[in-house]
């Protein structure tokens, strides 16, 4: 199903791994649901390849950082892999930050371009003073003013190519630089981590596969943001690593909203913080918020009592996040799925910080 994680000298670029590669082997499967603009995993890759396509037009280099300020949609992953296609580095950033924050994601990013969505333009417009941006691409509904005197501002519909001619892949390292997430900034100024191309593949393998054991049947939906690096492995390339399907909401989480898209997509696998699942297990939420039956039946005894549920720690060092496993026994992992009841309910498992510099699994209640 995929390839060893690549040497440190070799050529490897993700768009391949995580576009190219399932769009071959499930072509007409849904790769993304949950937004107005769905899309299979062909019609995935036709998008990247428009946005591809679109910034080499645009003179858009190997190197070169391409902001994105777009919520959870296929544009955010059109624009997300069209980048690192090209051996661009793609900068996603929160697309509901103010403009002194995408002035300093600008600056000291040093984006030449910038991906982003028509509903915050005046605050990101406000934020652009000149320097290295030369390029905004606006997605979304269409905007009356589409001027700005320190660069160019176009709407998608005028800058993406009419057909999905296909781009061709630059040549990068394993080890080249692929996208960069920034810090929180509570310890400072945010700062932008590098991720190499080859980070998203061991990543993959090594927990996704090797600890969380998913699989191409999956159906994942994760509450953080892709912008945020647990959703966008949660969210994007975990998901498509596997071949699965990811459900994607571009808006703020609410409870009673996340509540009734897990009634109507059925994931079988639902990320969430820790913090927002101490919350959503509460009866008090469950009998407000929670459509009744979601996905599947057992879900809702398990959402609505804490005490109904078991609980699993998976360690990994300085991460803490949670997810429920709503598919019923675990397989591929022998310490969880003997864990499990044989009723089969859904669990939820967390990830606590751990000194072990193994990840591993462990019950907690």
């Amino acid at each position: 199903m995929t390839r060893s994680s690549p040497s440190p000298s070799e050529i490897f670029n993700i768009a391949d791994e995580f576009i190219s590669r399932p769009a071959r082997e499930y072509p007409s499967k849904p790769a993304i649901l949950g937004v107005e603009r769905e899309g299979t995993y062909a019609q995935l890759e036709s998008e990247v390849n428009r946005v591809a396509r679109a910034l080499l037009d645009s003179a858009c280099k190997p190197g070169d950082r391409v902001l994105i300020a777009l919520p959870d949609s296929i544009e955010f992953v059109a624009c997300f892999f069209g980048a690192v296609k090209i051996g661009a580095i793609a900068v996603p950033v929160n697309s509901m930050a103010r403009a002194a924050d995408y002035r300093h994601y600008l600056s000291n990013s040093g984006a030449r371009f910038a991906m982003v969505h028509a509903s915050i333009l005046p605050e990101f417009a406000s934020a652009i003073v000149g320097g290295g941006l030369e390029l905004v691409v606006v997605f979304g509904h269409t905007v009356s003013r589409l001027q700005n005197p320190a660069c160019r501002i176009l709407h998608s519909n005028r800058w993406l190519p009419v057909n999905g001619e296909t781009a061709e892949t630059y040549p990068t390292a394993a080890t080249g630089a692929a996208f960069f997430l920034y810090t929180s900034g509570s310890g400072g100024p945010p700062k932008a981590a590098v991720h190499r191309h080859r980070d998203m593949l061991v990543t993959s393998r090594n927990f996704a596969q090797g600890v969380l054991a998913l699989r191409a049947d999956d159906r994942m939906f994760s509450v953080s943001k892709l912008y945020f690096a647990y959703g966008l492995g949660n969210g994007m390339y975990f998901p498509f690593f596997f071949g699965a399907s990811t459900v994607l909401y571009p808006d703020r989480p609410r409870p009673d909203r996340i509540a009734q898209l897990v009634a109507q997509y059925r994931p079988t696998v639902f990320f969430v913080t820790r913090n927002r699942a101490s919350t959503w297990i509460s009866p008090r939420f469950a009998s407000r918020s929670l459509p009744a039956n979601p996905c599947p039946r057992r879900f809702s005894s398990a959402f609505a009592s804490g005490s109904e549920s078991k609980f699993w720690t998976v360690s990994v060092p300085r991460k803490c996040c949670t997810f429920f496993s709503l598919r019923g026994p675990a397989r591929r992992v022998p310490e969880l799925a003997a864990a499990r009841s044989p009723d089969t309910k859904p669990a939820l498992l967390t990830k606590r910080a751990s000194r072990s510099p193994t990840a591993k699994l462990e019950i907690c209640g």
